[in-house]
């Protein structure tokens, strides 16, 4: 059975994948929090707020990163509404034209209404992954 909070966070991984910040807004709440977790390292910053705020951490991705391609690999779904997200990430470094493969990524990402409200990268697996079932298989990417 689908659910329309995995929908969402296929549209809003589908923008990021074409770094099309404008798709992301349309399925984020004005009020989004984007904490960005160990990649400020490489972004400069941690936490992202607002529409501008995604619109800022989109631009800094395409800056370093002109080929993001991050790939959900399984969704889940907590008690509290919260999804979980194992995904990976593909790339190569504008600069260094070095790839970069993150093969093993974690989010939590909560809702206000039917929009992302808050996104939360952690080590995987995310807060209470082990304890939440598993929705439908996702559909290529």
């Amino acid at each position: 059975m689908a659910d329309w909070r995995a929908d969402i966070c296929r549209e809003a991984y589908a923008a990021f994948q074409r770094l099309d910040s404008e798709a992301a807004v349309a399925v984020y709440d004005p009020e989004c929090v984007w904490d960005v977790g160990a990649a400020s390292a490489a972004l400069g910053q941690q936490t992202y707020r607002g529409h501008d705020g995604l619109r800022q951490l989109m631009n800094q991705v395409r800056e370093v990163f002109p080929d993001w391609h991050p790939v959900v690999e399984e969704l889940r779904l907590r008690d509290d509404g919260a999804l979980l997200v194992r995904a990976h990430v593909e790339a190569t470094s504008r600069d260094s034209r070095m790839p970069l493969e993150i093969p093993l990524l974690g989010q939590v990402i909560e809702f206000r209404g039917r929009a992302i409200h808050r996104v939360t990268q952690t080590q995987f697996p995310p807060p209470g992954w082990e304890e939440a079932p598993a929705l439908a298989a996702d559909p290529p990417s």
